[in-house]
C-alpha cells in the first residue's frame, strides 16, 4: 500500500518551519512534526477500519518558502488496510535547500478485533458476574455475526451493538460509573460506524 491512492490508512501531517538564530546570526529553517490536530492520524493510535482520517502532507516554511512539497507514502498493513501502517511525508525542501520529513505509525483493526477489545474492556471492569455475562453475551452475538463472512449479517452485528449500548445505559449510575458507561458506548458506536463504513 503506497502512494496517495490508499483509501483506508490515512493521515495529515503538518510540517512547519521554525526559525532560530545560530551564533553567527545565520538563520536556518528546521522542519518538524507539528502538534496533531483533531481529525488527523495520531502516532501510536489504534483506529477501526473505515474510520481513519484522510491522509495528506502539508509542507510549510515561513522563512525561505517551500521549494518542493512533501509526498505521502503509506506502508504496512494488508490489502484491506488492516494492520500496522506507517505514513510518511517526505521529499519536502525549502528555498534554502533544507529537507524535511515526518512520519507516524498507527494500527487499523477490523470491527471483529474491536469487538474482542470491547469484550476485554468489559471484563476489565470486574462487574457482577451476571452483568458481565450479559454484556459479554451481547458482544459475542455481534462477534459471531461479524465473523460469519456473510455481510448480510452485518445488520445483526449493528443490532447487537445497539443492544449492548442499551444494556450499558441501563447500568449507568448503578453498576457502571458515567465514565465507564461513556467509554463503553463510545467504543460500541465506533464499531457500528466501522461496520456501516465497510
Amino acid at each position: 500500500m503506497t502512494g496517495t491512492s490508499a483509501t483506508f490508512a490515512d493521515m495529515h501531517i503538518v510540517q512547519k518551519a521554525k526559525q532560530f538564530e545560530e551564533t553567527r546570526e545565520s538563520r536556518i529553517a528546521m522542519v518538524e512534526i507539528a502538534d496533531t490536530e483533531v481529525g488527523t492520524v495520531v502516532d501510536g493510535e489504534t483506529y477501526n477500519l473505515g474510520t481513519i482520517p484522510v491522509a495528506g502532507c502539508d509542507t510549510q516554511d515561513t522563512l525561505s518558502g517551500v521549494a518542493t512539497l512533501a509526498s505521502l507514502t503509506l506502508t504496512g498493513g494488508d490489502v484491506n488496510g488492516v494492520g500496522t501502517i506507517t505514513a510518511t511525508c517526505a521529499g519536502a525542501t525549502d528555498n534554502a535547500d533544507n529537507n524535511g520529513a515526518a512520519s507516524v505509525i498507527y494500527t487499523v483493526i477490523t470491527p471483529s478485533e474491536a469487538t474482542v477489545n470491547l469484550i476485554d474492556q468489559v471484563d476489565s471492569l470486574y462487574l457482577q458476574q451476571g452483568i458481565d455475562n450479559s454484556l459479554d453475551a451481547i458482544l459475542d452475538t455481534a462477534l459471531q455475526a461479524l465473523d460469519d463472512m456473510n455481510q448480510n449479517n452485518d445488520v445483526a452485528a449493528v443490532n447487537a451493538m445497539q443492544a449492548f449500548i442499551n444494556a450499558v445505559e441501563a447500568q449507568r449510575g448503578k453498576k457502571l460509573t458515567t465514565t465507564e458507561a461513556d467509554a463503553l458506548i463510545a467504543d460500541a458506536q465506533a464499531i457500528i460506524e466501522a461496520i456501516n463504513a465497510s
